[in-house]
């Protein structure tokens, strides 16, 4: 049989062309190729060849294997292999497998790109331990170490500095293989984006926090003014008293001693009016517990004045106490926050008798911290967005429409705790839950 007998049917007849050549010159080959049956059906063959020589004749001796159903898996590994590659790029997440015996470590392509590193079939383990940040290193290669001896999922982000010196924050998930602790799998995501994404929004939050402790102060100002005002008239009316008792010839030591006490006793509460508030404006750097009745009680006081003189009545109602771990200033500045907008709606919608209820009680470890006005209810149109940094539904110059989302960013953020509110057609009622210490 002639060689080209072979391939009758075949698509790419200048490849078997070739081949047969070669096979008459090396005596013996291997090709792939593709045949379309009688029936259109395409077939993949593997042609294995050989020339023999019999007598004065050469033979081809050749086996043909139909690979197609090979083939078509092949096709579909790469197609998932593709397909996994450009999920990993776009997630930016690669995979990886450490070699504890042989100190190696394979990577995915995206791995490499993570990294900055050129395509090897594997690594050394300081390659990717030098990059880790100083501040990091000891808790991942801890980290590591609990993997290996206990077999545990290790989740784990950090810093590194690949060899290009770019700086790039990573997650990395791994585990030990379960039969073979030397062999650890894992994935590693760059979030780098993330990180900075979420660096910048917390220096939003610090910075709007800010702001709302600002436009607190204002309110404070006016706060201190109404504290103010009533021992300011009795020490008027003190010295008023001292000057007539002077003139009639009353003013003896016992009276003058009286005298100044009373008006002591005057400077001291302002003076404790002032440290009041300048502690409320003092930076926490750290956590502190406190107790929760306390910290409302001062709160109250800051506004009792204040909310008296325009008419607002405000009742508070303790039915047990208990203690927190947190922010205390914090906390005071978001319950002024949720109090100024009651006092706000009570004014502006000229309610008769209006009243802010504070309520404080404690339910499975939990503190509740309830603040009720009867200001006439948020509209069902904008309570949606009652917690957007600016939203306001005042004038232009009347309000900042920080209070709210400071608040719940100080409440949600800050404290662990939630806060959300609810409206009837009458009632607003906010709600503050916080874990007990």
């Amino acid at each position: 049989m002639h060689p080209r007998r072979l391939y009758k049917g075949a698509k790419d007849r200048e490849l078997l062309e070739r081949f047969a050549t070669k096979l008459l010159w090396d005596k013996r080959g291997s090709a792939e190729y593709q045949i379309t049956t009688k029936t259109k059906e395409t077939i993949d063959i593997y042609l294995s060849s050989a020339v023999i020589e019999i007598g004065d004749e050469r033979v081809v001796m050749a086996i043909a294997h139909d690979i197609s159903e090979q083939k078509r898996l092949s096709r579909e590994l790469e197609a998932a292999k593709e397909a996994l590659e450009e999920a990993q790029r776009i997630s930016k997440t690669g995979n990886y497998e450490i070699n504890l015996i042989k100190n190696e470590v394979v990577i995915s392509k995206e791995l490499e790109r993570i990294f900055e590193l050129p395509k090897k079939e594997s690594y050394p383990m300081e390659d990717f331990i030098s990059m880790i940040a100083d501040e990091d290193e000891e808790r991942v290669i801890a980290a590591m170490a609990r993997a290996v001896n206990n077999g545990a999922l290790i989740d784990e982000s950090f810093k590194i500095t690949t060899k290009k010196g770019a700086v790039k924050h990573i997650k990395t998930i791994m585990q030990p293989k379960a039969d073979d602790k030397n062999i650890i799998f894992g994935i590693t995501q760059d979030i780098t984006e993330q990180t900075l994404i979420q660096s910048r929004q917390k220096e939003q939050e610090a910075l709007l926090i800010r702001q709302g402790r600002l436009s607190a102060m204002g309110e404070m100002i006016g706060n201190i003014a109404h504290q103010w005002r009533q021992p300011l008239n009795a020490l008027g009316l003190n010295m008023q008293e001292v000057k007539m008792a002077f003139e009639f010839g009353e003013a003896d030591l016992h009276f003058v001693n009286e005298s100044v006490a009373r008006s002591m006793d005057l400077i001291k509460k302002m003076s404790k009016t002032i440290d009041d508030f300048r502690n409320f404006f003092s930076p926490e750097k750290h956590k502190e517990p406190f107790m929760l009745e306390a910290a409302l009680l001062q709160t109250i006081g800051f506004v009792k004045e204040s909310l008296s003189a325009v008419g607002i009545e405000v009742a508070f109602h303790c039915s047990e106490d208990a203690s927190i771990e947190g922010y205390p200033n914090e906390l005071k500045q978001s319950i002024l926050g949720i109090i100024a907008n009651s006092k706000d709606a009570l004014l502006e919608n000229k309610i008769q008798n209006p009243k802010i209820e504070i309520r404080l009680t404690i339910e499975d470890q939990t503190g509740i911290i309830q603040i009720i006005d009867n200001g006439g209810g948020i509209p069902e149109e904008i309570i949606g967005k009652i917690f957007d940094p600016y939203f306001t539904t005042k004038e232009q110059g009347k309000g900042t429409g920080i209070g709210l989302y400071t608040a719940k960013t100080i409440i949600e953020g800050n404290m662990d705790g939630k806060l959300k509110i609810e409206s009837t057609d009458n009632t607003t009622k906010a709600t503050i839950t916080l874990p007990l210490r």
